[in-house]
């Protein structure tokens, strides 16, 4: 799993080599001013996030890289038996991140709080 990092300016998400082959991307790297929220999504279906361009999929197991529905660029990096965190995003390349996390809870209380202290 991705490991994230709440600096003062920038919530940073940091990948391992194959996490970032998987997902053919490098570290992420967003500005607190473009983060308006997180929100833990039990209900979140990983099948149904659109066309996957580029990155790794498999129904049901894994989904992680870029996504796109509906004219909707998200960020996802989701694995089986993770539950999704999504972080709604405004001036960024990605309009959302969905993050699998083991803890959900305490990732999105974590984004919210840095979120609204900027």
């Amino acid at each position: 799993m991705p490991s994230y990092e709440f600096t003062n300016t920038h919530l940073v998400i940091r990948f391992k080599p194959l996490e970032k082959l998987a997902a053919l991307t490098g570290d992420l790297s967003i500005p607190w001013e473009s983060v308006r929220g997180a929100t833990e999504d039990f209900g979140a279906v990983p099948g149904e996030l659109g066309i996957r361009a580029p990155g790794t999929g498999w129904p049901g197991s894994i989904a992680t890289g870029t996504f796109y529905k509906r004219s909707r660029r998200q960020f996802v990096w989701w694995l089986k038996g993770h539950i999704p965190v999504i972080v709604e995003l405004k001036t960024h390349r990605f309009e959302r991140l969905i993050l699998g996390s083991s803890d959900p809870k305490s990732l999105a209380q974590q984004i919210n709080s840095r979120a609204a202290a900027n």
